[in-house]
């Protein structure tokens, strides 16, 4: 088993770049997540695994908001950026994006519900006037 370190970091954060899996749909995306993997141990030469992989971005990812919002709340202090800050960044941007389409495509799909059950509801009105 490997264990990530900065080195590894920076080259899955790359890898994920390369191949974001944010907008795969559910049955793809352990494929993807497996192209990552593959990719990332022929360049290191290490056995990481695609959930490793997975859950080492999440939890980069997750860091880099916490630490975002802190400087964002403690404004006069200097902000330490590291290389993987960018990259980072753009991940989270790629993944709010997908984020927000999936949300928006769900209240299309809402509106559309509730405008056919109300349409199906005025049948059923009319019908009873009958």
């Amino acid at each position: 088993r490997s264990r990530f370190n900065a080195t590894s970091d920076k080259a899955l954060l790359a890898e994920v770049l390369a191949t974001p899996p944010f907008a795969a749909d559910r049955k793809t995306v352990t494929g993807v997540w497996k192209g990552v993997a593959n990719r990332l141990n022929a360049t290191l030469s290490e056995a990481f695994s695609f959930r490793a992989c997975r859950d080492r971005t999440s939890l980069l990812l997750r860091k880099y908001a916490v630490r975002k919002a802190r400087n964002e709340a403690a404004s006069g202090t200097s902000e330490v950026h590291t290389e993987n800050d960018d990259i980072l960044e753009q991940l989270q941007q790629l993944k709010n994006a997908v984020v927000a389409e999936q949300q928006e495509n769900k209240a299309k799909s809402t509106s559309k519900t509730q405008e056919l059950e109300t349409a199906g509801q005025l049948l059923m009105q009319v019908a009873e006037k009958r």
